[in-house]
């Protein structure tokens, strides 16, 4: 117990120390560890204050959108997402992190359509695989994109099955 406070009172020491400085790299580096210890809203505040002090940082959107998604806000989740996207078209974890967000906003087409971008970028993304077939079968549940009805059995299977080809732990 005793450890889990200096670590958190260290951590809230360097979030006023950085909001001080004004570095955009320093508030991206510092939220990334309150992300990763769980303080989604303080991760947030310095992933919006980075994206203030450097309009074309495209980690902080990114992150931002993740925050935004697992504090359920899915909407802000996919404009964050966006504009990663946009300063990083290339990349992949940015293409399934879109991905993700426009599931969870239960925009099922447009999911589709970055998943299948980032495997088209990375042909051995687990990850972006899986979540494709998670896509499809959102789909029809859902039956919100008559597109991806085609053969929704056979294209999941298929896209289940080249997520665990590459990372086998997602059989069980």
């Amino acid at each position: 117990h005793g450890e889990k406070k200096q670590e958190i009172e260290a951590l809230l020491k360097a979030f006023a120390e950085t909001v001080k400085t004004g570095s955009a790299q320093s508030m991206v580096h510092l939220g990334i560890a309150f992300h990763y210890k769980g303080f989604e809203d303080e991760a947030a505040d310095l992933f919006r204050d980075a994206s203030r002090v450097d309009p074309e940082n495209h980690q902080a959107p990114f992150y931002l959108s993740v925050c935004e998604m697992r504090l359920g806000h899915g909407e802000s989740a996919v404009q964050c997402a966006k504009i990663a996207t946009e300063r990083r078209p290339t990349w992949a974890d940015y293409r399934n992190n879109l991905g993700e967000a426009y599931l969870m906003a239960g925009e099922c087409g447009n999911a589709a359509l970055e998943f299948e971008e980032a495997v088209r970028i990375n042909t051995y993304y687990a990850d972006a695989w899986f979540n494709l077939g998670l896509t499809f079968v959102t789909n029809a549940i859902l039956q919100k994109e008559s597109r991806l009805f085609a053969n929704v059995i056979s294209r999941a299977g298929d896209s289940f099955n080249r997520a665990v080809l590459i990372y086998p732990d997602y059989q069980t």
